[in-house]
Protein backbone atom coordinates (compact mmCIF):
# COMPACT_ATOMS: atom_id res chain seq x y z
CA UNK A 1 0.00 0.00 0.00
CA UNK A 2 1.16 3.88 -0.60
CA UNK A 3 0.93 6.01 1.69
CA UNK A 4 -2.10 8.19 1.74
CA UNK A 5 -2.24 11.32 -0.65
CA UNK A 6 -2.24 14.74 -0.13
CA UNK A 7 -5.58 15.13 -1.10
CA UNK A 8 -6.56 11.98 1.15
CA UNK A 9 -5.57 13.61 3.93
CA UNK A 10 -7.13 17.56 3.34
CA UNK A 11 -10.56 15.53 2.51
CA UNK A 12 -10.20 13.18 6.04
CA UNK A 13 -9.51 16.48 7.67
CA UNK A 14 -12.63 18.48 6.47
CA UNK A 15 -14.57 15.95 7.26
CA UNK A 16 -13.88 16.06 10.70
CA UNK A 17 -13.52 19.83 11.62
CA UNK A 18 -16.46 21.01 9.34
CA UNK A 19 -16.87 24.34 11.69
CA UNK A 20 -13.29 25.34 11.25
CA UNK A 21 -12.88 24.49 7.70
CA UNK A 22 -16.18 26.37 6.55
CA UNK A 23 -14.70 29.74 8.76
CA UNK A 24 -11.16 29.47 7.05
CA UNK A 25 -12.59 29.07 3.52
CA UNK A 26 -14.88 32.65 4.67
CA UNK A 27 -11.23 34.17 5.18
CA UNK A 28 -9.90 33.26 2.40
CA UNK A 29 -12.49 34.01 -0.25
CA UNK A 30 -12.57 37.06 2.09
CA UNK A 31 -8.92 37.40 0.94
CA UNK A 32 -9.36 36.94 -2.43
CA UNK A 33 -11.73 39.44 -2.83
CA UNK A 34 -10.12 42.21 -0.42
CA UNK A 35 -6.86 41.33 -3.00
CA UNK A 36 -9.23 41.53 -6.30
CA UNK A 37 -10.68 44.78 -4.96
CA UNK A 38 -7.57 46.26 -4.16
CA UNK A 39 -6.23 45.21 -7.69
CA UNK A 40 -9.02 46.71 -9.16
CA UNK A 41 -9.01 49.73 -6.93
CA UNK A 42 -5.17 50.32 -8.36
CA UNK A 43 -6.53 49.50 -11.89
CA UNK A 44 -9.37 52.92 -11.07
CA UNK A 45 -6.60 54.79 -9.53
CA UNK A 46 -3.92 54.24 -11.84
CA UNK A 47 -6.75 55.47 -14.86
CA UNK A 48 -7.35 58.79 -12.83
CA UNK A 49 -3.56 59.20 -11.93
CA UNK A 50 -2.69 58.65 -15.84
CA UNK A 51 -5.94 61.50 -17.03
CA UNK A 52 -5.11 63.72 -13.80
CA UNK A 53 -1.29 63.38 -15.74
CA UNK A 54 -2.95 63.97 -19.28
CA UNK A 55 -5.01 67.11 -18.14
CA UNK A 56 -1.72 68.48 -16.48
CA UNK A 57 0.68 68.01 -19.37
CA UNK A 58 -1.75 69.72 -21.15
CA UNK A 59 -2.26 72.68 -19.12
CA UNK A 60 1.44 73.08 -18.91
CA UNK A 61 1.39 73.03 -22.59
CA UNK A 62 -1.48 75.67 -22.95
CA UNK A 63 0.11 77.72 -20.50
CA UNK A 64 3.57 77.73 -22.26
CA UNK A 65 2.28 78.41 -25.59
CA UNK A 66 -0.25 81.01 -24.33
CA UNK A 67 3.06 82.76 -22.64
CA UNK A 68 5.25 82.81 -26.10
CA UNK A 69 1.68 84.07 -27.99
CA UNK A 70 1.53 87.29 -25.53
CA UNK A 71 4.99 87.58 -25.99
CA UNK A 72 4.65 88.71 -29.38
CA UNK A 73 2.70 91.95 -28.29
CA UNK A 74 5.09 93.11 -25.58
CA UNK A 75 6.25 96.38 -26.20
CA UNK A 76 10.26 95.43 -26.97
CA UNK A 77 7.95 92.96 -29.47
CA UNK A 78 8.12 93.71 -33.36
CA UNK A 79 4.59 94.68 -33.10
CA UNK A 80 5.04 97.26 -30.88
CA UNK A 81 3.12 98.85 -27.65
CA UNK A 82 0.18 99.40 -29.39
CA UNK A 83 -0.28 95.78 -30.30
CA UNK A 84 -3.62 94.21 -29.53
CA UNK A 85 -4.33 90.80 -28.41
CA UNK A 86 -6.31 90.05 -31.44
CA UNK A 87 -3.27 90.91 -34.07
CA UNK A 88 -1.56 88.26 -32.83
CA UNK A 89 -4.28 85.60 -32.46
CA UNK A 90 -4.35 84.32 -36.41
CA UNK A 91 -0.32 83.42 -36.07
CA UNK A 92 -0.76 81.92 -32.84
CA UNK A 93 -4.17 79.66 -34.34
CA UNK A 94 -1.22 78.77 -37.70
CA UNK A 95 1.22 77.87 -34.85
CA UNK A 96 -1.79 75.42 -33.20
CA UNK A 97 -2.10 73.65 -36.02
CA UNK A 98 1.91 73.32 -36.96
CA UNK A 99 3.50 73.10 -33.43
CA UNK A 100 0.84 70.90 -32.11
CA UNK A 101 0.27 68.84 -35.01
CA UNK A 102 0.79 65.43 -32.95
CA UNK A 103 -1.00 66.52 -29.84
CA UNK A 104 -5.01 67.11 -30.77
CA UNK A 105 -5.81 67.02 -26.76
CA UNK A 106 -3.59 70.24 -26.46
CA UNK A 107 -4.73 71.52 -30.09
CA UNK A 108 -8.01 71.35 -29.05
CA UNK A 109 -7.26 73.09 -25.69
CA UNK A 110 -5.43 76.30 -27.42
CA UNK A 111 -8.16 76.76 -30.48
CA UNK A 112 -10.76 76.64 -28.19
CA UNK A 113 -8.72 79.43 -25.85
CA UNK A 114 -8.24 81.37 -29.13
CA UNK A 115 -11.60 81.16 -29.68
CA UNK A 116 -12.95 82.27 -26.43
CA UNK A 117 -10.42 85.31 -26.91
CA UNK A 118 -11.90 86.05 -29.94
CA UNK A 119 -15.97 85.90 -28.40
CA UNK A 120 -14.54 87.88 -25.69
CA UNK A 121 -13.59 90.47 -28.44
CA UNK A 122 -16.96 90.00 -30.14
CA UNK A 123 -15.28 88.61 -33.78
CA UNK A 124 -18.17 86.10 -33.94
CA UNK A 125 -16.74 84.72 -37.34
CA UNK A 126 -13.49 84.37 -36.02
CA UNK A 127 -14.35 82.49 -32.79
CA UNK A 128 -16.53 80.06 -34.91
CA UNK A 129 -13.56 79.02 -37.13
CA UNK A 130 -11.54 78.27 -33.99
CA UNK A 131 -14.37 76.36 -32.31
CA UNK A 132 -14.68 74.21 -35.58
CA UNK A 133 -10.85 73.73 -35.56
CA UNK A 134 -11.52 72.70 -31.43
CA UNK A 135 -14.03 69.90 -32.01
CA UNK A 136 -12.12 68.89 -35.17
CA UNK A 137 -9.24 67.83 -32.49
CA UNK A 138 -11.35 67.12 -29.17
CA UNK A 139 -13.11 64.81 -31.49
CA UNK A 140 -10.30 62.96 -32.53
CA UNK A 141 -8.42 62.99 -29.40
CA UNK A 142 -11.32 61.31 -27.55
CA UNK A 143 -14.62 61.20 -29.67
CA UNK A 144 -17.23 63.42 -31.14
CA UNK A 145 -19.31 62.44 -28.22
CA UNK A 146 -16.83 63.36 -25.51
CA UNK A 147 -17.76 66.54 -22.66
CA UNK A 148 -15.06 68.73 -24.67
CA UNK A 149 -16.30 68.03 -28.36
CA UNK A 150 -19.63 68.59 -27.73
CA UNK A 151 -18.74 72.05 -25.96
CA UNK A 152 -17.58 72.95 -29.22
CA UNK A 153 -20.93 71.71 -30.82
CA UNK A 154 -22.51 74.24 -28.63
CA UNK A 155 -20.00 77.09 -29.07
CA UNK A 156 -20.32 76.82 -32.37
CA UNK A 157 -23.80 77.41 -32.32
CA UNK A 158 -23.81 80.33 -30.17
CA UNK A 159 -21.37 81.62 -32.37
CA UNK A 160 -24.04 81.33 -35.01
CA UNK A 161 -26.21 83.41 -33.26
CA UNK A 162 -24.64 85.92 -33.03
CA UNK A 163 -24.07 86.51 -36.35
CA UNK A 164 -27.41 86.15 -36.94
CA UNK A 165 -27.93 82.78 -38.69
CA UNK A 166 -30.76 81.52 -36.35
CA UNK A 167 -31.83 78.69 -37.83
CA UNK A 168 -28.42 77.17 -38.09
CA UNK A 169 -27.84 77.51 -34.61
CA UNK A 170 -31.52 76.51 -33.37
CA UNK A 171 -30.70 73.58 -35.42
CA UNK A 172 -27.01 72.82 -34.26
CA UNK A 173 -28.12 73.99 -29.96
CA UNK A 174 -30.95 71.34 -30.52
CA UNK A 175 -27.90 68.86 -31.52
CA UNK A 176 -26.05 69.29 -29.16
CA UNK A 177 -28.88 69.60 -25.97
CA UNK A 178 -29.73 66.04 -27.42
CA UNK A 179 -26.20 64.24 -28.00
CA UNK A 180 -25.71 66.00 -24.04
CA UNK A 181 -28.95 64.26 -22.92
CA UNK A 182 -28.11 60.98 -24.22
CA UNK A 183 -24.14 61.29 -23.02
CA UNK A 184 -24.22 63.25 -20.30
CA UNK A 185 -27.60 63.51 -18.99
CA UNK A 186 -30.65 65.02 -19.63
CA UNK A 187 -29.94 67.56 -15.92
CA UNK A 188 -26.13 68.05 -16.51
CA UNK A 189 -25.42 71.50 -16.47
CA UNK A 190 -24.53 71.30 -19.80
CA UNK A 191 -27.51 69.77 -21.60
CA UNK A 192 -29.14 72.50 -19.99
CA UNK A 193 -26.64 75.64 -21.10
CA UNK A 194 -27.49 74.09 -24.47
CA UNK A 195 -31.20 74.40 -23.56
CA UNK A 196 -31.22 77.63 -22.48
CA UNK A 197 -29.54 78.89 -25.49
CA UNK A 198 -32.28 77.15 -27.71
CA UNK A 199 -34.60 78.97 -26.11
CA UNK A 200 -32.78 82.40 -26.22
CA UNK A 201 -32.37 81.67 -30.06
CA UNK A 202 -36.29 80.67 -30.18
CA UNK A 203 -36.84 84.44 -28.27
CA UNK A 204 -35.13 85.89 -31.45
CA UNK A 205 -37.00 83.94 -33.90
CA UNK A 206 -40.19 85.15 -32.16
CA UNK A 207 -41.05 82.07 -30.70
CA UNK A 208 -41.56 83.79 -27.40
CA UNK A 209 -44.06 81.48 -25.90
CA UNK A 210 -41.71 78.67 -27.07
CA UNK A 211 -39.33 80.36 -25.45
CA UNK A 212 -40.72 81.35 -22.24
CA UNK A 213 -41.68 77.72 -21.87
CA UNK A 214 -38.39 76.44 -21.96
CA UNK A 215 -36.51 78.97 -20.01
CA UNK A 216 -39.03 77.59 -17.27
CA UNK A 217 -38.05 74.28 -17.82
CA UNK A 218 -34.57 74.70 -17.85
CA UNK A 219 -35.03 77.19 -14.14
CA UNK A 220 -37.23 74.26 -12.60
CA UNK A 221 -34.49 71.63 -12.90
CA UNK A 222 -31.33 73.87 -12.33
CA UNK A 223 -33.37 75.04 -8.92
CA UNK A 224 -33.99 71.15 -7.97
CA UNK A 225 -30.18 70.74 -8.09
CA UNK A 226 -28.14 72.54 -5.09
CA UNK A 227 -25.12 72.32 -7.26
CA UNK A 228 -27.46 74.50 -10.24
CA UNK A 229 -29.00 76.99 -8.20
CA UNK A 230 -26.07 79.28 -7.85
CA UNK A 231 -24.80 81.59 -11.00
CA UNK A 232 -26.66 79.42 -13.40
CA UNK A 233 -29.69 80.20 -12.87
CA UNK A 234 -29.25 84.06 -12.24
CA UNK A 235 -28.52 83.40 -16.23
CA UNK A 236 -31.58 81.64 -16.94
CA UNK A 237 -33.53 84.36 -14.94
CA UNK A 238 -32.84 87.50 -16.77
CA UNK A 239 -33.39 85.50 -20.10
CA UNK A 240 -36.59 84.72 -18.95
CA UNK A 241 -37.70 88.30 -17.95
CA UNK A 242 -36.23 89.08 -21.67
CA UNK A 243 -38.75 87.32 -23.26
CA UNK A 244 -41.38 88.32 -21.09
CA UNK A 245 -40.67 91.53 -21.71
CA UNK A 246 -41.09 91.10 -25.38
CA UNK A 247 -44.71 89.18 -24.71
CA UNK A 248 -45.29 92.38 -22.41
CA UNK A 249 -45.06 90.57 -19.47
CA UNK A 250 -43.80 93.67 -17.89
CA UNK A 251 -44.86 93.40 -14.03
CA UNK A 252 -43.09 89.66 -13.92
CA UNK A 253 -40.32 90.68 -15.60
CA UNK A 254 -39.35 93.07 -13.59
CA UNK A 255 -40.20 91.17 -10.55
CA UNK A 256 -37.87 88.71 -11.46
CA UNK A 257 -35.25 90.99 -12.40
CA UNK A 258 -35.03 92.72 -9.35
CA UNK A 259 -34.40 89.21 -7.52
CA UNK A 260 -31.76 88.57 -9.98
CA UNK A 261 -29.92 92.04 -9.45
CA UNK A 262 -30.55 91.31 -5.35
CA UNK A 263 -29.07 87.46 -5.93
CA UNK A 264 -25.96 89.11 -8.57
CA UNK A 265 -25.05 91.87 -5.70
CA UNK A 266 -24.87 88.93 -3.41
CA UNK A 267 -22.62 87.22 -5.54
CA UNK A 268 -20.48 89.50 -7.59
CA UNK A 269 -20.62 92.70 -5.42
CA UNK A 270 -17.93 91.64 -3.41
CA UNK A 271 -15.86 90.97 -6.18
CA UNK A 272 -16.83 94.62 -7.70
CA UNK A 273 -19.84 96.75 -7.22
CA UNK A 274 -19.93 97.26 -10.67
CA UNK A 275 -19.34 93.91 -11.92
CA UNK A 276 -20.38 93.24 -16.01
CA UNK A 277 -23.38 90.63 -14.41
CA UNK A 278 -24.37 93.53 -11.81
CA UNK A 279 -24.54 96.22 -15.19
CA UNK A 280 -26.70 93.31 -17.27
CA UNK A 281 -28.99 93.17 -15.25
CA UNK A 282 -29.52 97.04 -14.06
CA UNK A 283 -29.17 97.57 -17.91
CA UNK A 284 -32.22 95.57 -18.37
CA UNK A 285 -34.81 96.83 -15.55
CA UNK A 286 -33.85 100.07 -16.80
CA UNK A 287 -35.55 98.71 -20.43
CA UNK A 288 -38.24 97.40 -18.70
CA UNK A 289 -39.08 100.65 -16.72
CA UNK A 290 -38.75 102.43 -19.90
CA UNK A 291 -41.85 99.78 -21.65
CA UNK A 292 -43.65 100.62 -18.42
CA UNK A 293 -43.21 104.68 -19.11
CA UNK A 294 -41.32 104.90 -15.75
CA UNK A 295 -38.81 107.09 -17.24
CA UNK A 296 -36.95 108.39 -14.16
CA UNK A 297 -37.02 105.07 -12.70
CA UNK A 298 -35.57 103.74 -16.06
CA UNK A 299 -32.86 106.80 -16.07
CA UNK A 300 -31.58 105.50 -12.39
CA UNK A 301 -30.74 102.43 -13.33
CA UNK A 302 -29.43 102.93 -17.54
CA UNK A 303 -27.45 106.36 -16.75
CA UNK A 304 -25.14 104.72 -13.88
CA UNK A 305 -24.98 101.81 -16.05
CA UNK A 306 -23.57 103.20 -18.93
CA UNK A 307 -21.25 105.15 -17.23
CA UNK A 308 -19.71 101.80 -15.45
CA UNK A 309 -19.24 100.06 -19.12
CA UNK A 310 -18.26 103.36 -20.34
CA UNK A 311 -15.33 103.31 -17.66
CA UNK A 312 -14.85 99.53 -17.53
CA UNK A 313 -15.17 98.28 -20.98
CA UNK A 314 -14.78 101.24 -23.16
CA UNK A 315 -16.94 103.71 -25.29
CA UNK A 316 -17.18 101.45 -28.29
CA UNK A 317 -17.76 98.20 -26.70
CA UNK A 318 -21.18 96.58 -27.53
CA UNK A 319 -22.67 96.29 -24.02
CA UNK A 320 -21.85 99.94 -23.82
CA UNK A 321 -23.59 100.92 -27.20
CA UNK A 322 -26.45 98.47 -26.18
CA UNK A 323 -26.82 100.98 -23.18
CA UNK A 324 -26.25 104.04 -24.82
CA UNK A 325 -29.42 103.55 -27.11
CA UNK A 326 -31.40 102.66 -24.43
CA UNK A 327 -30.54 105.98 -22.95
CA UNK A 328 -31.40 107.16 -25.96
CA UNK A 329 -34.84 105.89 -26.08
CA UNK A 330 -35.84 107.08 -23.10
CA UNK A 331 -35.23 110.71 -23.88
CA UNK A 332 -37.33 110.00 -27.14
CA UNK A 333 -39.99 108.80 -24.89
CA UNK A 334 -39.85 111.39 -23.25
CA UNK A 335 -40.97 113.63 -26.11
CA UNK A 336 -40.13 116.95 -25.45
CA UNK A 337 -38.00 119.13 -28.41
CA UNK A 338 -34.95 118.61 -26.15
CA UNK A 339 -35.17 115.51 -25.45
CA UNK A 340 -35.92 114.49 -28.85
CA UNK A 341 -33.01 116.23 -30.20
CA UNK A 342 -30.39 114.86 -27.77
CA UNK A 343 -31.85 111.73 -28.48
CA UNK A 344 -31.41 112.48 -32.53
CA UNK A 345 -27.97 113.59 -31.54
CA UNK A 346 -26.90 110.23 -29.63
CA UNK A 347 -28.64 107.75 -32.25
CA UNK A 348 -26.71 110.01 -35.15
CA UNK A 349 -23.19 108.89 -32.80
CA UNK A 350 -23.88 105.53 -32.51
CA UNK A 351 -25.27 104.41 -36.34
CA UNK A 352 -21.99 106.85 -37.30
CA UNK A 353 -19.56 104.71 -34.79
CA UNK A 354 -21.91 101.26 -36.27
CA UNK A 355 -21.57 102.02 -39.66
CA UNK A 356 -17.52 103.03 -39.68
CA UNK A 357 -16.97 99.65 -38.51
CA UNK A 358 -18.86 98.02 -40.79
CA UNK A 359 -21.46 96.12 -38.32
CA UNK A 360 -24.64 98.86 -38.55
CA UNK A 361 -27.21 95.58 -40.29
CA UNK A 362 -26.74 93.19 -37.56
CA UNK A 363 -29.11 93.35 -34.49
CA UNK A 364 -27.93 96.27 -32.42
CA UNK A 365 -27.94 98.79 -36.03
CA UNK A 366 -31.46 97.83 -36.89
CA UNK A 367 -32.26 99.16 -33.48
CA UNK A 368 -30.60 102.00 -33.19
CA UNK A 369 -32.55 102.94 -36.93
CA UNK A 370 -35.77 102.14 -35.73
CA UNK A 371 -35.12 104.61 -32.66
CA UNK A 372 -33.12 107.02 -34.60
CA UNK A 373 -37.09 107.06 -37.16
CA UNK A 374 -38.85 107.19 -34.27
CA UNK A 375 -37.43 110.71 -33.43
CA UNK A 376 -37.63 111.64 -36.72
CA UNK A 377 -41.29 110.83 -37.08
CA UNK A 378 -42.04 112.44 -34.16
CA UNK A 379 -40.22 115.84 -35.59
CA UNK A 380 -42.12 115.07 -38.70
CA UNK A 381 -38.64 114.57 -40.70
CA UNK A 382 -40.74 112.67 -42.16
CA UNK A 383 -38.28 111.62 -45.55
CA UNK A 384 -35.32 111.26 -42.89
CA UNK A 385 -37.41 108.81 -41.49
CA UNK A 386 -38.38 106.25 -44.30
CA UNK A 387 -34.49 106.19 -44.53
CA UNK A 388 -33.48 104.24 -41.71
CA UNK A 389 -36.77 102.74 -41.04
CA UNK A 390 -36.17 101.08 -44.85
CA UNK A 391 -33.25 99.94 -44.15
CA UNK A 392 -33.74 98.50 -40.72
CA UNK A 393 -36.24 96.39 -41.75
CA UNK A 394 -35.04 95.29 -44.81
CA UNK A 395 -32.23 94.17 -42.95
CA UNK A 396 -34.72 92.73 -40.10
CA UNK A 397 -36.56 90.53 -42.97
CA UNK A 398 -32.80 88.97 -44.24
CA UNK A 399 -31.62 88.05 -40.93
CA UNK A 400 -35.38 86.97 -39.21
CA UNK A 401 -37.64 86.83 -41.84
CA UNK A 402 -40.98 88.61 -42.49
CA UNK A 403 -42.70 86.53 -40.47
CA UNK A 404 -41.38 87.70 -36.99
CA UNK A 405 -42.35 89.95 -34.86
CA UNK A 406 -39.60 92.04 -34.42
CA UNK A 407 -39.62 92.71 -38.35
CA UNK A 408 -43.33 93.35 -38.42
CA UNK A 409 -42.74 95.92 -35.76
CA UNK A 410 -40.33 97.79 -38.04
CA UNK A 411 -42.53 97.86 -40.88
CA UNK A 412 -44.90 99.69 -38.52
CA UNK A 413 -41.99 102.45 -37.80
CA UNK A 414 -41.86 102.94 -41.72
CA UNK A 415 -45.33 102.77 -41.99
CA UNK A 416 -45.38 106.03 -39.75
CA UNK A 417 -43.17 107.83 -41.75
CA UNK A 418 -45.09 106.75 -44.85
CA UNK A 419 -48.40 108.31 -43.23
CA UNK A 420 -46.85 111.36 -42.63
CA UNK A 421 -45.35 111.56 -46.15
CA UNK A 422 -48.97 110.59 -47.49
CA UNK A 423 -48.29 107.75 -48.98
CA UNK A 424 -50.90 106.17 -47.39
CA UNK A 425 -51.71 103.35 -49.75
CA UNK A 426 -48.43 101.96 -49.42
CA UNK A 427 -48.75 102.75 -45.29
CA UNK A 428 -51.82 100.24 -45.67
CA UNK A 429 -50.19 97.24 -47.44
CA UNK A 430 -47.41 97.03 -45.00
CA UNK A 431 -49.45 97.58 -41.91
CA UNK A 432 -52.05 94.85 -42.81
CA UNK A 433 -49.28 91.66 -42.60
CA UNK A 434 -47.28 93.36 -40.39
CA UNK A 435 -50.28 93.57 -37.71
CA UNK A 436 -50.96 90.13 -38.68
CA UNK A 437 -47.73 89.08 -37.01
CA UNK A 438 -47.96 90.84 -33.91
CA UNK A 439 -51.21 89.97 -33.24
CA UNK A 440 -49.78 86.37 -33.88
CA UNK A 441 -46.95 86.27 -31.87
CA UNK A 442 -47.15 89.18 -29.44
CA UNK A 443 -51.40 89.28 -29.12
CA UNK A 444 -53.58 91.91 -29.61
CA UNK A 445 -53.24 93.37 -25.93
CA UNK A 446 -49.41 93.55 -26.18
CA UNK A 447 -48.54 98.01 -26.80
CA UNK A 448 -47.05 96.87 -29.84
CA UNK A 449 -50.37 95.28 -31.57
CA UNK A 450 -52.18 97.90 -30.76
CA UNK A 451 -49.82 100.66 -31.59
CA UNK A 452 -49.79 99.02 -34.95
CA UNK A 453 -53.94 98.34 -35.19
CA UNK A 454 -54.10 102.45 -34.45
CA UNK A 455 -51.87 103.60 -36.89
CA UNK A 456 -53.41 101.23 -39.35
CA UNK A 457 -57.25 102.83 -38.37
CA UNK A 458 -55.50 106.28 -39.36
CA UNK A 459 -53.95 105.43 -42.50
CA UNK A 460 -56.86 104.26 -43.46
CA UNK A 461 -59.25 107.06 -42.41
CA UNK A 462 -56.83 109.40 -44.08
CA UNK A 463 -57.57 107.29 -47.34
CA UNK A 464 -60.93 107.52 -46.86
CA UNK A 465 -60.75 111.42 -46.26
CA UNK A 466 -58.21 111.90 -49.62
CA UNK A 467 -60.40 109.58 -52.21
CA UNK A 468 -62.32 111.58 -54.47
CA UNK A 469 -66.25 111.14 -54.30
CA UNK A 470 -68.25 110.04 -56.32
CA UNK A 471 -70.40 112.47 -58.44
CA UNK A 472 -74.25 112.30 -57.91
CA UNK A 473 -75.97 110.03 -60.19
Amino acid sequence: ARPPSSIYLARKFAKRHKPLVAAATVALLGCAGGVGGVIWQGRVAARERDRATAALDRANAVTQFLQAMLQSADPGAEQGRNARVADVLPAASQRVEIEMRDNPGVQGSLWETIGSTYYGLGMYAEAEAEFRHAHAAYTKHESKHSRDALRMLHNIAVTLRHQGELAASAALLGEAAELRATWLGEEDPDTLRSLENLATVLRRQGRLKESVALFRRVLSSQERHAELSGTDTLDTRNNLALALRDLGELDEALAILRHTLDRKRAVYGAIKPDHPEILTTRHNIGRVLADLERLDEADSELLPALAARERELGPNHAATLTTRLAVADVLRRRGDEASLAEATRILTQLLDSLTERGIDHDALGQSVRACLAACYNATSRFAEAEVEATKASEDAALMLGRENWITADLQRELANALVGLGRVTEADALLSPSLAVLEKQLGPAHWRTAAAADLLARSRSASSRSAPSEPDP
